[in-house]
C-alpha cells in the first residue's frame, strides 16, 4: 500500500523501502512476495534500476514456487523498464476491521487492513 496505492496521499516511498528491505534481509532475500514488494517500494522513490533487479530476482525465484504470480511480475517489471511505477486501488481491499479502533481516542483515522502481500510485509517486520 504505501508503495503502490493509487492514492498519492497514501504511499510513502521511503517507509516502503524501509519496511521491504527489512523483510528482504529477515527472509533472506528469497521470498518472490517480499521482492516484488520491494520492486514496488523502489519504483516509488524513483528508483527503477534498483525495481528491476529486485523484480527479476522475484520472477527467478517465482518460478520455482509463485508459478502463478510470475506474469504480473514480468508486467511490473516492463512498467520499471518504462520509468513507471506499480499502482493499485487499495480501497475496496482495505475495509476496516470491526471492533479495532487504534487512535480513535487521539482522533486518528481507525486503523484498516492490509492487504496479503503488505500483511506479510508486516508481519516479516514483527518479527524481527
Amino acid at each position: 500500500v504505501l508503495a503502490a496505492d493509487q492514492n498519492s496521499a497514501v504511499r510513502n516511498g521511503a517507509e516502503a523501502i524501509s519496511l521491504a528491505e527489512r523483510a528482504a534481509s529477515l527472509t533472506g532475500g528469497e521470498q518472490p512476495f517480499v521482492l516484488d514488494t520491494l520492486a514496488m517500494a523502489y519504483a516509488e522513490a524513483g528508483r527503477f534500476t534498483d525495481a528491476q533487479a529486485a523484480v527479476q530476482k522475484a520472477i527467478q525465484a517465482g518460478a520455482v514456487g509463485a508459478q502463478k504470480t510470475v506474469p504480473e511480475m514480468q508486467e511490473r517489471l516492463r512498467l520499471y523498464q518504462s520509468g513507471q511505477p506499480y499502482r493499485e486501488d487499495f480501497s475496496k481491499t482495505m475495509a476496516p476491521k470491526s471492533g479495532f479502533s487504534a487512535g480513535a481516542e487521539t482522533g486518528a483515522p481507525k486503523a484498516r487492513a492490509f492487504p496479503l502481500s503488505n500483511r506479510r510485509l508486516r508481519e516479516y517486520s514483527v518479527r524481527g
